[in-house]
């Protein structure tokens, strides 16, 4: 394993507070692989069944779900230092509910199951840190889905992305998404025309200006007020 990945996994959250020597003993009694995967390679699809989970070492992960007619709805998008796919070992799933996909070339860290079932000994320290730190990470995500359940139980779209903004703005109202027009569309659960007439009319209201992936609140009061 060169540097480069080393440093990244050591600032992993999944690998803190672990010493160099036990975290080169995870990856070698773990038998972990790094692989590479294309921008839209299915890195795991719904309904197969989990034997490992994964970091992500470098570009971006989606994890989606499939519904009716084809449409695609993200549950959410993962960046370099993230973690998934662990959740299904600790609820013992028969089978994943969500496919994970590779949103731009990246580079994917698989860390097989087996590790923590069949644990020995030698192990175990190591074993035990990793699993605090599963469930912390697991904490963290749980608000995230969390959030998105309350953006989504609004009927309204304008008060959907009102509220995303909200919660995703730093101190001066600016939103950096990461996601293009489709993958917001999909965040959404809407189609992309209609999310693209949405925030055509928020401008035009002086409420938001858009640039690309980044989004400016204009109006704070009134998209407060929508997000309530």
């Amino acid at each position: 394993m060169d540097a480069e990945v080393r440093s990244i996994l050591e600032n992993n959250e999944l690998f803190s507070n672990m010493t160099r020597t036990n975290l080169e003993n995870v990856l070698n009694c773990s038998q972990s692989r790094l692989r590479k995967y294309r921008a839209g390679q299915i890195i795991f699809s719904q309904e197969e069944k989990p034997n490992k989970f994964y970091a992500v070492i470098s570009g971006r992960v989606a994890l989606v779900k499939n519904i009716a007619l084809g449409k695609k709805n993200i549950l959410c998008e993962l960046k370099e230092g993230s973690v998934f796919g662990e959740d299904f070992f600790l609820d013992r799933e028969e089978e994943y509910w969500y496919d994970a996909e590779a949103v731009v070339n990246s580079e994917i860290l698989e860390i097989s199951l087996k590790f923590f079932t069949d644990m020995c000994e030698e192990k175990c320290v190591c074993c035990k840190q990793m699993m605090r730190n599963l469930l912390t990470i697991i904490t963290k995500k749980e608000k995230i889905i969390l959030k998105k359940i309350y953006i989504n139980s609004s009927s309204s779209l304008f008060s959907k992305i009102s509220i995303w903004l909200v919660n995703n703005a730093d101190s001066k109202g600016i939103v950096k998404s990461g996601m293009g027009r489709e993958e917001l569309a999909n965040y959404f659960g809407v189609a992309r025309p209609s999310l693209s007439r949405a925030l055509m009319k928020m401008q035009e209201d002086g409420l938001i200006k858009v640039k690309k992936d980044i989004f400016y609140i204009v109006d704070n009061d009134k998209i407060r007020e929508f997000s309530e």
